[in-house]
């Protein structure tokens, strides 16, 4: 049933598509060579057809907020030899502290909160034509973005592929999560620059906003108030960091205290954000597969393990 709703909506919209495309307005209009254009507004310029570029298996640009606390590590062990008493214990409490710093910003920054990874979904790629793929599609949701991933596995239907290879296509998107009304801009980039079917699919669920279906406002109040707890947390955190040298006693009391928000936050995220979304993919054997969406804290679990 599902299978068959899909294509015919795909069919539809690419006949609309077909109709309303009379002729090339200029030369930024999405064409038929784009892999991505299918569900692509006609007379709307495409962004996909520049991403050529493979994907890197590391995003760096994650990883800039966390750069600071290695590099202060990288300080304390230069200076350790000139400290003339306990230097162990002065290398395991200031590397203990960087460390409670590095999972409270990566955790506010990274979007690895809840995690979903759906295998082998069967979807249309190429306009205009009947051709089905298999492909793997993740679900990263963070406190205030959400990245989609998209691997290509092979092609459904025993057809050879286009010539063009797809078998390095690799494609990982972030949407921001964190507006009242960011889920449906994104969702309108989205159908703007031509973004694939399952992309689009992820993207309507989170932008329904009615009673039951209000998931991406779930997750966008859970962000809010965990990312604001998390926050007051990290202030915490470099006050603890003035006091060690000065109030040791106080140092401690204020790690208890860390430890304490930490597990809070946890807690706030757990009850806020949803736990009933699955969304439906058509799978090569008739039936569909659902995304199951699995928490992601044990690295604050681990930071609270360090505070205590």
């Amino acid at each position: 049933m599902f299978l068959r709703l899909e294509e015919n909506f795909q069919r539809k919209f690419l006949f609309f598509q077909k109709i309303m495309l009379l002729g090339p307005l200029n030369k930024n209009i999405a064409s038929s060579s784009n892999y991505y254009n299918s569900f692509a507004f006609p007379y709307t310029t495409t962004e996909t057809t520049q991403q050529q570029a493979p994907v890197a298996l590391i995003n760096f640009r994650l990883l800039l907020p966390l750069l600071p606390f290695p590099l202060l590590l990288l300080v304390l062990l230069v200076i350790l030899p000139g400290i003339r008493e306990q230097r162990l214990i002065s290398l395991l409490a200031i590397g203990s502290q960087l460390f409670v710093g590095t999972l409270l910003i990566g955790s506010i920054t990274l979007p690895y909160w809840k995690l979903s990874e759906t295998r082998e979904i069967l979807v249309h790629l190429q306009p205009f034509s009947k051709q089905r793929h298999l492909l793997n599609i993740g679900v990263n949701v963070g406190l205030s973005a959400l990245n989609i991933s998209l691997d290509y596995v092979k092609p459904f239907d025993g057809r050879l592929p286009h010539p063009r290879s797809l078998a390095s296509l690799h494609l990982n998107e972030q949407f921001d999560l964190s507006g009242v009304s960011s889920m449906k801009t994104e969702l309108f980039k989205a159908y703007k620059e031509g973004q694939p079917f399952p992309v689009l699919c992820v993207l309507e669920y989170f932008s329904l906003g009615q009673d039951a279906f209000s998931w991406g406002n779930q997750f966008r109040k859970a962000g809010y108030y965990t990312k604001a707890l998390l926050w007051f947390t990290f202030g915490c955190w470099l006050l603890q960091f003035i006091l060690l040298p000065f109030l040791p006693h106080y140092f401690a009391k204020t790690g208890l205290l860390i430890g304490f928000l930490i597990l809070l936050s946890n807690m706030l995220y757990i009850l806020l954000s949803p736990n009933d979304l699955h969304i439906a993919f058509p799978s090569p054997n008739g039936h569909s597969n659902f995304t199951q969406f699995r928490i992601q804290i044990w690295n604050l679990f681990l930071d609270e393990c360090c505070c205590w």
